[in-house]
């Protein structure tokens, strides 16, 4: 459902103040998405957006709030996904999803799909390099809406902190010039810097993100 005048105001001026190092087109696919979330994607990474990165992989643990915001926005958004390298069911125990209803986990780069606790996968995984090649399409599939195209996404918004995730700030891009509004959102450490460049918005790290899916949340459900 779309939101009345006031209701986008009050949107736009959280926007502001909270973000206002948004790019032009990061600001009016936010605006987009917060506009009409019932027709929105928002994907996430795990390692180092969701969860800190650890020296030890296994220990990596989404953060509570982060998992409080995404069980927040699973009734709000029209697709809630989890986007990761690991197999989808170590996001599902390491980040709680299961605890996020309808939550669409794509493990090893899209190659497996879990959601209400399903899983699909391929025999055989592909290599990295070439799983991350298919991010592009594995994020515009993910956008594009079944049936007509009155269905089509209000917006897309994709969360990230590292070079693996550049295909999907690409495709993010890519979507935009098609016509969907996005945003690609980095989460920003002092270790790895490169991604930055490339987005439209730079949260501090895991808190950060946690911090912009609480306010998408806290925005909807106050228009």
């Amino acid at each position: 459902m779309s939101r009345d005048a006031s209701s986008e105001e009050t949107a736009l001026a959280w926007m502001n103040r909270t973000y206002p190092g948004l790019t032009p087109e990061g600001r009016s696919g936010l605006c987009a998405l917060l506009a009409d979330p019932g027709r929105a994607l928002i994907a996430v990474d795990f390692d180092g957006t969701l969860a800190p990165i650890v020296p030890d992989p296994e220990q990596a643990r989404a953060l509570p709030a982060a998992v409080t915001a995404l069980a927040d926005l699973a009734t709000l958004v029209g697709t809630l996904a989890v986007l990761t390298g690991r197999p989808a069911r170590t996001a599902v125990e390491y980040a709680a999803l299961d605890q996020v209803p309808g939550v669409v986990v794509l493990g090893h780069y899209g190659r497996q799909r879990w959601q209400d606790g399903k899983l699909d996968a391929p025999p055989a995984p592909e290599g990295l390099a070439v799983a991350r090649e298919r991010l592009p399409s594995v994020l515009a599939a993910a956008a594009a809406a079944e049936g007509t195209a009155e269905r089509a996404r209000s917006a897309v918004m994709f969360c990230g902190d590292d070079l693996g995730d550049r295909p999907a700030f690409a495709a993010v891009r890519r979507l935009r010039r098609e016509g969907t509004p996005g945003v690609a959102v980095c989460s920003g450490s002092a270790e790895v810097t490169d991604l930055a460049g490339e987005a439209d918005l730079v949260v501090d790290g895991p808190p950060g993100i946690a911090g912009l899916l609480a306010g998408i949340a806290a925005v909807v459900r106050g228009g």
